[in-house]
């Protein structure tokens, strides 16, 4: 009896010795407080907007099960705050109760907040602008005080101070000043300032200079957004990219990796933000949490076999399973193919030819033979349409306004746009004020003030079909858009251009319908190989190094004048096959040019057991006018291609013909920019051979 209870002591003790995995994560859209009490006699500053988001909730159930089914939490660790539960109160207690308090040596302790970003003004901060960044607690409507990052340090350091490891993750902005491009095509996760404080406390050091790593999605003065994730719902468009990331990490990969492929990927989809990584050179090369993924992503288990056939699996989005995707068994030629999916860690598969097998059954490990490409989602374009004489509209409220007129969108203070058959007029927090009609609107615009910057967009001028003729999906909304067909008036016409729904200009302003349909064609190209998925892993990762330093460029900006090579460096997915590599870049205007090979598929062919290679000639291309963002692709393939140059495309049409066989691809986004001295020019900017 002694025995077996020391035996049972002992194992407690070893139980409880092993490092804890904890989570504390929260996800805030509803901003409306409407359940819960005052907080504060003072009434809250009414001109901060609170506008409600569409993403922050689905963004933690989303982590929740990629923390369960890739790094080994037990879901009883993880505690969730959503919505109206995540009051200032709330969050504070939880941070104290489920991460302060039990945080030991060697725990790993994440931090995930998804939502509003504030600023607070305070003339006594140690910060160069006297601004405290500060998160938006679901009852700040009420009278809660925005929870200072000041005031989370000293939380944050007593887990340190425990030697836990501790990872934050930030999804919210801190409140940009005004439009940068046309607004829509998803919300901003900032509102106004909060009312000003004084406080000179001394809060401590940092988390991340005492070891934590901080991922923040956007710079302090920078917006932060959401967007359309693969699975139909919205998300924080650095959370997506994140999770994205994560998913498609190698066992032990670094965390500068998968921050890299994040960011990357990001600004694909948002050009405008700027995520950053803090933290040690130490905590940037651990792997993401400390841990490695809890198993490769090609092997997944059978839950059960069904008597229909079906094979339900435990493997599904989260270890990159999509229809059509083939398993194999240890053992046996049997092949399983994905026929649907049932969630992020689920998925049901039949057998290609003939019954199921009795050596599949529960608990039969399978390993992921042939991955499928998800279709991507549609190009999708909001296009507002009329009947009426918009010229003698535009001269009418081109005359009322007391605000300058813009002729692009992107200094304006308002935004004044078509709902249906109607306005609405968005202010600087992006609060809109819907107006009946064309009276109402002059009215609105005419009480401006003489500070403020207006940009009317109009809509075009009866249904045309410039949409669905260049393969554009109409969108239901200009929320759900990803560019949108707005006109200006320039005081003599009205001219119409594409837009990206979250800012900066996309084709130029005309009023040819060919140059539309041309634009918007080009466009969907550009979309559909920034969208388009690996269907093996990469044995290969891209880079590019500057040739007079000889470092590697992971953030930009590629400089004009300056040579750089491309650089493949190992991932650690090599196959044993040699396959053929292809890199290209498609410029900020849609081109894309040949980096390597230089012509046809000659030396091309590499087997994947080097660490990393260079092709071509050292200095492979240089970086000239015009400026702007550039994506650089690698793509691999087990054949030659017949035809390299079809890559410096002017059509994309041919791209599943081309990819007929097994085949990977991997893609970074790099700002280029002019040489110091001809920094001022406003090109943007293209890669060329040299």
């Amino acid at each position: 009896m002694f025995v077996r209870i020391a035996l049972i002591a002992l194992l407690a003790a070893s139980a409880h010795a092993q490092p804890a995995r904890r989570a504390l994560l929260i996800g805030i859209d509803d901003y409306t407080a409407s359940t819960l009490p005052r907080v504060a006699q003072v009434p809250p500053d009414r001109e901060r907007g609170w506008p409600d988001l569409k993403g922050a909730a689905n963004d933690v159930a989303l982590l929740e099960e990629m923390l369960v089914l890739r790094y080994g939490f037990r879901r009883q660790d993880i505690v969730t705050l959503k919505n109206q539960q995540a009051t200032r109160a709330a969050i504070l207690g939880a941070i104290e109760r489920h991460l302060v308090r039990p945080a030991r040596q060697g725990d790993v302790v994440f931090y995930y907040f998804a939502g509003h970003g504030g600023q607070v003004p305070n003339p006594e901060s140690d910060e160069l602008d006297r601004l405290d960044e500060s998160i938006v607690p679901a009852d700040s409507r009420r009278g809660a005080e925005d929870i200072r990052d000041k005031e989370l340090r000293p939380l944050f350091n007593r887990i340190l101070d425990r030697g836990a490891h501790l990872t934050l993750l930030l999804d919210h902005c801190h409140s940009g000043s005004g439009f940068r491009g046309l607004p829509g095509g998803g919300r901003p996760r900032g509102i106004g300032r909060a009312r000003p404080i004084r406080d000179a406390r001394a809060y401590g050091p940092r988390p991340e200079e005492r070891g934590a790593l901080v991922l923040v999605s956007a710079q302090d003065a920078d917006t932060a957004w959401e967007t359309d994730g693969d699975d139909g719902r919205k998300h924080g468009a650095f959370t997506w990219a994140w999770i994205t990331s994560m998913r498609d990490a190698a066992a032990g990969e670094p965390v500068r990796e998968t921050f890299l492929r994040a960011q990357a990927r990001l600004r694909v989809d948002k050009a405008d933000q700027a995520p950053a990584m803090l933290g040690s050179h130490a905590a940037r090369m651990r792997p993401f949490l400390g841990l490695r993924t809890n198993a490769p992503r090609a092997i997944v288990a059978v839950e059960r076999v069904q008597p229909d056939g079906e094979v339900v699996l435990q493997g599904g989005w989260a270890h990159g399973l999509a229809v059509s995707a083939e398993l194999r068994a240890a053992g046996t030629p049997a092949t399983l193919r994905v026929v649907r999916m049932l969630g992020v860690g689920r998925s049901v598969a039949r057998m290609s030819v003939g019954a199921v097998p009795a050596s599949i059954r529960s608990g039969t490990l399978l390993e992921v033979v042939r991955w499928a490409v998800p279709e991507g989602r549609p190009l999708r374009v909001w296009m507002p349409v009329t009947t009426r004489d918009l010229r003698a509209v535009a001269r009418r409220f081109a005359a009322a306004t007391n605000a300058r007129w813009l002729a692009e969108p992107r200094e304006a203070t308002h935004v004044l746009r078509p709902r249906g058959d109607a306005w609405e007029l968005l202010d600087r927090e992006r609060r809109a004020l819907p107006l009946a009609s064309d009276d109402a609107a002059m009215s609105a615009i005419a009480r401006l003030p003489r500070d403020g910057a207006l940009f009317v967009q109009f809509p075009r001028v009866a249904a045309r079909d410039a949409a669905t003729t260049a393969g554009g999906t109409p969108a239901l909304h200009f929320d759900e858009a990803d560019y949108i067909l707005t006109g200006r008036y320039d005081g003599r016409r009205i001219e119409y251009a594409w837009f990206r729904a979250d800012g900066g200009r996309s084709s130029g302003w005309t009023r040819d319908d060919a140059r539309l349909r041309e634009d918007l064609l080009k466009l969907r190209r550009l979309h559909a190989w920034q969208t388009l998925r690996s269907d093996t892993p990469a044995p290969y990762r891209l880079a590019l190094r500057h040739e007079r330093s000889g470092t590697l460029v992971d953030n930009g900006p590629l400089l004009g004048g300056e040579t750089y090579s491309v650089v493949l460096r190992a991932t650690g997915a090599a196959e044993a096959a040699p396959r053929y590599y292809y890199v290209f870049a498609i410029d900020s205007h849609g081109k894309s040019y040949l980096v390597f090979p230089k012509s046809g598929s000659v030396e091309n062919r590499f087997s994947g057991k080097d660490a990393e290679l260079v092709l071509g000639a050292p200095g492979a291309f240089g970086v000239m006018p015009p400026y702007g963002d550039d994506t650089y692709v690698l793509l691999s393939t087990e054949e030659p291609l017949p035809d390299p140059f079809i890559l410096a495309w002017d059509s994309i049409r041919a791209r599943r013909a081309l990819l007929t066989t097994r085949w990977s691809i991997e893609r970074i986004t790099l700002p280029s920019a002019a040489p110091p001295r001809r920094r001022a020019s406003a090109d943007r900017a293209a890669p060329r051979r040299r």
